[in-house]
């Protein structure tokens, strides 16, 4: 029962469509035109036109600005449906008084009416037909839009072939049924909503707009608004000019007869296209298909102006291009608007967005007159060679649409500016690095193919801080690098975890657009439990500066030492930020807040990993840290499930081992090995076994495992001597560990700086164990000698393990782990 419902939804959503498309289809190409003919025949042209550019212009204003008002009171509780009907009436109503009028003066009016009501009706009608078909059938019921656009198309086309401007009657007729049809069966959620606030079927949305900033979200809809300005100025151009074509050029008897019959010949076939091609648009790249369609549609327009001009008189050939153009434009019609379906920003503002769209179908319409009356007037001497190069233009424009299209989803090339922000950035934070730590690379570092994923173990901040800047200086013009950080970063109050001495500064501040502009893509990588400064700051996103105590429980807010009264961007206060930073659960909200984030949460992590995969499929690099959160331990975390995602869509990949040593000198030791991906391998044992070997990891293992009380550093260099001889094959050892003075120069050091942080007390000339554990540089480990054991252990485990797996895949083959060499 629900299947056929819903099917009578998406049916009953498009009778309107059908019954607009009656009327727009031979308005302004056979009813007005024949109208001219009589009410001002000696400057029909002119007339005609003057008028196609008013009534478009006024087409081009008025739906945005109703988007606005309907938006607004959408909010309010008034649905889409008040300004479908109330725009519907005028224009039914400014039909009926062009069927009556005696003279160019009463008819302008009328006509300008129903151009007026027609654009409140269609700012209401498109944004109830976004918000009552599902995402996942779009493409079906934009084809179902476009079969119905299509058959109005026809069946308006063969009435006012018949009927000429008495066929306006016939509009208005069907107009009304259409609209009544439409608003009685299509049932719309009216339900009041705060600002910013969404339902259930607005998550996707809610999600892009706290992850990105506004110009990323618009990007592909400003894209997919070229490609509709482009294909619409083509289509505005041949169908203003086509009546006259066969009249002034053709010397056609019957031109509205003749323009019918071409007309439907397309729009026919283009109706079983567009039924067929959305369908498949919901199994495959939408953009790719609406690319597809504006070719047959320019090759049309363009083969058309080459004929000579006795083939044009030959019905054969009208009707082959007739029907390749319609296979094209049918296309088009189901799928374009699917697409710009898909790309709208925001879903608080649909019709707003969609009345903008609308735009790029009527702005066309105002320039393309004007243009085409211009080239037939430089051409009055030859009104052939006029026409011809009218086709022209029509399918160059068609053809720009489709090539527009195609950029939908692909990155844009990155503007001087940013790329110079991005490379002075990127030498800024090399240039810190290199003062406050010893960095030391290994291995070739990749060029930045094509689709490439760079994937890390994750040990510390560093990894964020020197990784990206490095891949972005090896070749910033090629494909644009992305990384994915923590949501946390794109959240005000982020940087007082890093910068405690900056917290009157920084309390309130939100780097998430900067961050997003340096390349960073967010992801939720606390799904369980996160910062209840940040529950605060998407509560607040939502719904709003809402009590807090509304949103948080009592325990929660006494907690973090929030006052009494307190609302919740009191929280980011200095007295409270701090304590708020602290890790809370769901169980520290209160209902419903606690029931929507956990319904949320879902939804947010689907779209921020769509987003990761829409930035591989079109071409950029991606840098990650698949665990998701550092190590505290030394080992190498479970991989979190987007990567197995990303690695499908990638296609090159490349992985990077990380080492830090905090005892090797008085600066962090910071190793950075770039090796290639196996594919035969798992991932997650190649990461942990491409890790450099420090000095501090035989040296811990030693300590840990033997546990002297008392020892030499002659004994210690022992140990990490015999470690180091019993490494597997394929293991990398530091360079500073080669050679016998190398290895002791490395070793005693490292007790030096043992002895320094207190990890070891000197006992005379020996050394024996001091009482601290812990390491400044690395707040969240809590014994930095037993990770550094870890680590070491953890890469020798991953090492045996490659070399067993090599041995089961190719019985005889050399040992695992030499590829790692190279």
């Amino acid at each position: 029962m629900r299947e056929i419902t819903a099917e009578r939804r998406v049916g009953f959503v498009n009778v309107y469509a059908f019954s607009v498309s009656f009327q727009n289809a031979a308005l302004m190409t056979i009813v007005v035109p024949e109208a001219l003919l009589r009410l001002d025949y000696a400057n029909h042209t002119t007339t005609l036109a003057r008028l196609a550019a008013i009534s478009s212009l006024i087409a081009m204003i008025v739906p945005p600005a109703a988007g606005i008002w309907s938006d607004r009171w959408r909010i309010r509780g008034i649905g889409r449906k008040a300004f479908l009907l109330a725009g519907g009436g005028l224009n039914v109503a400014g039909l009926l008084g062009m069927s009556v009028s005696p003279s160019l003066e009463v008819y302008t009016p009328f006509l300008l009416l129903a151009m007026v009501g027609g654009g409140v009706a269609i700012a209401g009608y498109q944004a109830l037909w976004s918000e009552s078909v599902p995402p996942e059938t779009r493409g079906s019921a934009a084809g179902v839009r476009g079969a119905a656009v299509l058959l109005g198309n026809v069946a308006g086309l063969v009435f006012s072939g018949m009927m000429g401007e008495r066929a306006v009657l016939a509009m208005a007729a069907v107009l009304a049924a259409g609209l009544l049809l439409t608003a009685l069966q299509v049932h719309e959620d009216a339900e009041r909503r705060a600002p910013g606030a969404a339902g259930a079927d607005q998550e996707q949305g809610v999600v892009v707009d706290l992850s990105r900033p506004p110009l990323g979200r618009s990007r592909d809809f400003i894209r997919v608004f070229w490609a509709q300005g482009f294909v619409s100025f083509g289509m505005m151009l041949l169908m203003t000019f086509v009546f006259y074509f066969f009249t002034d050029v053709l010397q056609v008897q019957n031109a509205a007869r003749q323009t019918s019959y071409v007309a439907v010949l397309a729009l026919g076939g283009a109706a079983f296209a567009s039924l067929y091609i959305g369908r498949v648009s919901d199994r495959t790249v939408r953009r790719n298909l609406v690319a597809a369609a504006s070719v047959p549609m320019a090759g049309a327009a363009v083969g058309f102006a080459l004929l000579g001009e006795e083939t044009w008189k030959e019905p054969v050939w009208l009707a082959i291009l007739a029907l390749f153009f319609g296979i094209g434009y049918g296309a088009y019609t189901s799928t374009g608007w699917a697409l710009a379906i898909d790309k709208l920003p925001n879903p608080n503002n649909t019709a707003r967005d969609l009345g903008f769209w609308e735009m790029a179908t009527t702005l066309p319409t105002v320039l393309a007159p004007a243009v085409g009356g211009w080239v037939l007037s430089q051409y009055a001497h030859n009104l052939p060679l006029g026409y011809r190069i009218l086709f022209i233009l029509t399918g160059g424009a068609i053809l720009a649409g489709g090539i527009a299209a195609l950029r939908v989803g692909r990155p844009v090339r990155l503007p001087l500016g940013v790329l110079a922000l991005r490379l002075i950035v990127a030498l800024g934070l090399v240039a810190v690095l290199s003062c406050t730590c010893r960095l030391r690379v290994f291995g070739r570092i990749p060029g930045q193919k094509k689709s490439e994923l760079i994937i890390s173990n994750h040990l510390h901040d560093i990894d964020g801080m020197f990784i990206p800047p490095c891949l972005a200086l090896r070749n910033p013009l090629r494909h644009p690098l992305c990384f994915v950080a923590s949501k946390r970063l794109f959240e005000p109050g982020f940087l007082v975890t890093r910068a405690p001495g900056l917290l009157r500064l920084v309390n309130r501040l939100n780097l998430g657009g900067l961050f997003y502009m340096l390349g960073a893509r967010p992801i939720e990588n606390m799904p369980l439990s996160r910062p209840l400064i940040s529950y605060a700051y998407d509560t607040l996103r939502l719904h709003g500066n809402l009590p807090a105590e509304e949103v948080f429980t009592e325990e929660a807010l006494r907690r973090v030492g929030a006052p009494a009264g307190s609302k919740l961007k009191d929280l980011w206060s200095p007295r409270v930020l701090q304590a708020a930073q602290q890790s809370a659960s769901l169980l520290d909200l209160r209902e419903p807040y606690r029931s929507e984030f956990r319904a949320r949460q879902r939804s947010v992590i689907r779209a921020q990993l769509e987003a990761l995969e829409k930035e591989i499929r079109a071409g950029a690099s991606l840098f990650m840290t698949p665990e998701g959160r550092l190590s505290d331990t030394g080992y190498v975390k479970r991989f979190r499930m987007a990567l197995p995602r990303l690695q499908a869509l990638a296609q090159a990949r490349s992985l990077i081992g990380i080492s830090y040593d905090p005892y090797a000198r008085r600066r962090l030791s910071v190793y950075v090995r770039f090796a290639p991906w196996r594919e035969e391998f798992d991932a997650f044992t190649q990461i942990r076994a491409v890790r450099p070997i420090t000095v501090s990891q035989p040296l811990c293992d030693y300590l840990l495992e033997e546990k002297p009380e008392r020892f030499t550093a002659e004994e210690a260099e022992h140990a990490v001597n015999v470690r180091l001889r019993q490494l597997p094959p394929g293991a990398f050892p530091v360079p500073e560990l080669s050679g016998r003075r190398g290895l002791r120069r490395a070793v005693r050091r490292a007790l030096r700086e043992m002895v320094r942080q207190g990890v070891l007390a000197r006992d005379g000339d020996a050394f024996r164990p001091g009482t601290v554990r812990t390491c400044r540089k690395f707040r969240n480990v809590p014994d930095m000698l037993l990770h550094l054991r870890n680590t070491y252990r953890d890469t020798l485990a991953a090492l045996d393990e490659l070399r067993r797996a090599e041995e089961e895949a190719s019985p005889g083959a050399a040992e695992c782990g030499s590829h790692l060499k190279s």
